[in-house]
């Protein structure tokens, strides 16, 4: 290829390939942070899938513009993790282990000093406080 046909194809490019997938000329990197279990999570469900996790998101991406719209799907059927935490809420409402209701922050927060403590010895002396999750001392 000659010079002067390098150089015309160099200045009109953008005209050139307008319309056309121009993933491979020129990429960038994106960062995104998001905690561990969740990268986890989602690399695991992209590989059931049959996708890349980085191929995922740049589709993501492309949908945006190509869009201008996010969606997103939600299932109507509750995770495993739910019916857990409703089992163990009604649990709890049975054991009595619930707070009143509050009219503002002040009374919630005066409540929480007088009478939070108290429940969370109670909450920590059964089984399911070992299971849980995200076990709360404060």
């Amino acid at each position: 290829m000659n010079l002067r046909k390098l150089g015309y194809l160099s200045q009109n490019a953008p005209r050139l390939l307008e319309g056309h997938d121009c993933s491979l000329m020129s990429t960038t990197i994106v960062n995104v942070k998001i905690d561990s279990m969740t990268k986890t999570h989602t690399q695991e469900v992209a590989d059931r899938l049959g996708f890349s996790l980085g191929s995922l998101i740049k589709d993501f991406i492309k949908q945006l513009v190509r869009e201008k719209r996010v969606s997103f799907s939600l299932s109507e059927e509750p995770s495993e993790y739910l019916m857990h935490a409703i089992a163990e809420s009604k649990k709890d409402i049975k054991r009595g282990w619930v707070s009143p209701e509050f009219d503002n922050t002040e009374e919630a927060i005066a409540w929480k000093i007088k009478f939070g403590r108290r429940f969370v010895k109670q909450y920590e002396k059964t089984d399911h406080f070992s299971h849980h999750p995200f076990p709360s001392t404060s």
